[in-house]
Parts: C-alpha cells; structure tokens; sequence
C-alpha cells in the first residue's frame, strides 16, 4: 500500500530567497524598461507635434497665397469691445486647417490658465478646448521688436490704429528677405496672443531645461511651408536677473526671427542681427 505522502505529494513551496531573486529581477527589468516607455511617450508626442507644425505651416503658405502673399493681421480686444473673438493668427488660418485640435501641443502643459498667476489666460473667445493653444506666431525677437511677420502694434495715429482692438499689420512676402528660412510659428508656452517672442515663449515657467518643449526641441514651422525642429535653451537677462528667456541654442537660428535681418527695424533702434547678437551677449544660460 502506498503511503499518504505518495498518494498526496508535499508541494515544495518559494523560500524566501527566490522570492527576494524575483522581486529583483521585476525590479531590474523595470528600471530598464519604464525609462524606454518613457521616451517612446515623447517620441510619439514629438511626431505628433511635428505633424501639426507641418499642418500649420502649410495653412500659412496656403493663406498668404490667397491673399496677395502677405501674412495674417492679429487684432486682439481691447476693453469695451464687444466683439465676441479676438483675431489671433491661427484664427485667420482656421478655414484652411478645419480642426482646432492642430493647433494644440501635445508637448504643452494641460493647464488652461497661466503658470505664473499673473491673470493672463489662454481664453479669447474663439479656443473652446479648455487647453492652451500650442503654437506661437512670430511677431519679432521679442514683443518690442518690429521684425517679424507682423508690424509692431499700431498706436494712436499709425496705420492699422482702432480704438477697440489691439492692431498688428500682416506684412507682404515683398517686405521678407528669405521666406524659406524665416520662423513663421512654433511650439510655445505664451498666453493669451500666442507668440514666440523670446521674452513671452517661456514666461510663466521656471528657469530650467525641462520647462522647454520636447527636451529642448522646439517644432518651428517656415512660412515657406516646411516644418523641423530646432535646438532651444532657456535662461535670463542678466541686466534683468528674472525674466525667463527661451532662445534657439544657435544664434544664427535667430536671425530666422527677421524679415530682413540688416535693415534698421526702428522699434529698437538696430538692425535685427544687431539686436539678436545683443541679447545674446546679455543671456545667462540656466545650468540645469
């Protein structure tokens, strides 16, 4: 007769070592594996992002086409305007892309208001996502600036002037030196007229590489049509100390910012490539 052992056979149970191996092991492959999903989050973010960027610059090409080469006029509301929208440029290139999801960055923080509390805020009547439009409009080097695609904004007694709205002239491709070469828009973290003014591209971010897009590769769309990304780095003025500045990491990347970089732009007194070889010399790059 067999004995009970034989007929019901003791199950050896995990020690407490093979246990502690496996739970090692899990530990292992996970520090190995999480840090590559990771990437491939971002790649695919970044894919998409350069998708949209591509989308956006040929809606501009698309639009200056139609109406006589010459870019979009941003008109925003000043206080006692009743008009329900302002008039931001991807407003003027809505018809031709059809889809308000195109010009939201997947790269861009969820919020809906600003970072830094100062009451700015992503509304303007027309973006009913509740996300921050992702793309900024190249309206210079920085706000003060007169380079870019649009005329700084008109004041009292300029052309373009209106008592109820906050003018910025489209300029005709006549006026721009090298259409293929010159920023048109690209990923930004303004608010709520969508620049990529240098001095509002990061304003409510903290001072450090990981506030910049995509690890510090901004997607930048051409007003020839064509997209690619571009290197960026992030730190202050040091004559200020405080504002966060976002430039592109090479310098000759921002005399893309100008229509005609070695004309005199009177908004400061310089030409473009004098006033970006400026703020240059002037930058503190942030170390982390």
């Amino acid at each position: 007769m067999r004995s009970p052992a034989e007929i019901y056979p003791v199950r050896k149970a995990f020690t407490l070592i093979e246990l502690l191996v496996v739970i090692a092991i899990i530990a292992i492959l996970a520090a190995i594996l999480f840090p590559v999903f990771a990437q491939a989050k971002l790649a695919a973010k970044k894919t998409q992002d350069l998708s949209n960027t591509k989308q956006i610059a040929t809606s501009i090409y698309m639009y200056c086409g139609d109406y006589d080469d010459t870019t979009p006029t941003i008109n925003s509301r000043r206080g006692g305007n009743p008009a329900p929208v302002d008039i931001d440029y991807y407003v003027a290139l809505f018809p031709y892309v059809k889809n308000l999801n195109v010009f939201l960055s997947p790269g861009r923080r969820s919020e809906y208001s600003s970072i830094g509390g100062s009451g700015d805020d992503c509304v303007d009547g027309f973006n009913t996502t509740n996300q921050c439009i992702g793309y900024g409009w190249n309206w210079g080097i920085t706000s003060g600036a007169g380079s870019g695609l649009t005329y700084a904004r008109s004041a009292n007694g300029e052309p373009g002037y209106d008592p109820l709205w906050r003018t910025n002239v489209g300029k005709n491709f006549s006026q721009i030196e090298q259409t293929a070469s010159m920023f048109a828009a690209g990923n930004t973290g303004d608010s709520p007229r969508f620049t990529i003014c240098v001095n509002y591209l990061m304003q409510y971010y903290s001072n450090t590489k990981s506030s910049l897009f995509f690890n510090g590769k901004h997607n930048m769309a051409f007003l020839d049509g064509h997209a690619k990304s571009v290197a960026w780095i992030i730190g202050t003025l040091s004559i200020t100390g405080s504002d966060v500045i976002a430039l592109p990491s090479a310098k000759s990347d921002a005399y893309k910012y100008c229509d005609q970089p070695d004309s005199v732009d009177t908004r400061v007194g310089m030409t473009c490539r004098a006033y970006a070889d400026l703020l240059y010399s002037v930058y503190t790059q942030s170390p982390n």
